[in-house]
């Protein structure tokens, strides 16, 4: 009995095999564009959503060291949370921290001072110690490694976005702003 395989072979030809190889790479070639698509699909919604949406900064204003955060989107920003900065001293052992007090809402372009406590060991320092967070998080003072930090607010339809920052001897580096 002949093996069923080699009775099949016979039966195509070279012109048969040309067109099957030219579909498959056809087919390939369909796949790669289609993903593609889709990839370039995505970005497009992505920068359509940061074009509308709100789009929040930190910043220290230099001159009297404060901290202020500013909607440079076309949009509302709503609920805005800064996350806390905690840095242990490796040589006194403190704890330094900040923490900010909730934003409700900012306005397109508006740029408000942030309220915060400052904290050592879980304690309101004196007058006299109130700068020395500042050493941790103000690049002017930064005397350790980068430490990163996040602001998360809402749109005006309730979807959630975050601004991701590094505060470090080299500045204040923004990263990518995401949508959660």
């Amino acid at each position: 009995m002949k093996n069923p395989l080699i009775m099949i072979i016979p039966e195509i030809r070279i012109g048969e095999i040309a067109t099957i190889i030219t579909l498959l790479i056809t087919l390939y070639f369909i796949i790669r564009y289609t993903r593609a698509t889709v990839k370039y699909a995505k970005a497009t919604v992505d920068m359509r959503d940061l074009e509308v949406g709100p789009i929040v900064i930190f910043r220290v204003h230099e001159d009297n060291d404060k901290f202020y955060i500013k909607n440079f989107g076309k949009f509302p920003a709503l609920d805005i949370e800064i996350s806390q900065f905690s840095y242990r001293d490796p040589e006194t052992k403190k704890l330094y921290e900040l923490k900010f007090e909730k934003v409700n809402d900012l306005l397109p372009d508006e740029e408000k001072k942030l309220k915060y406590k400052n904290l050592i060991d879980g304690e309101e320092p004196d007058k006299s110690m109130k700068v020395s967070i500042f050493a941790y998080i103000h690049p002017r003072y930064q005397k350790e490694a980068d430490i990163p930090f996040k602001i998360t607010y809402k749109n005006i339809m309730g979807e959630k976005y975050a601004t991701h920052f590094i505060t470090g001897k080299s500045g204040i580096v923004i990263k990518p702003i995401s949508r959660i």
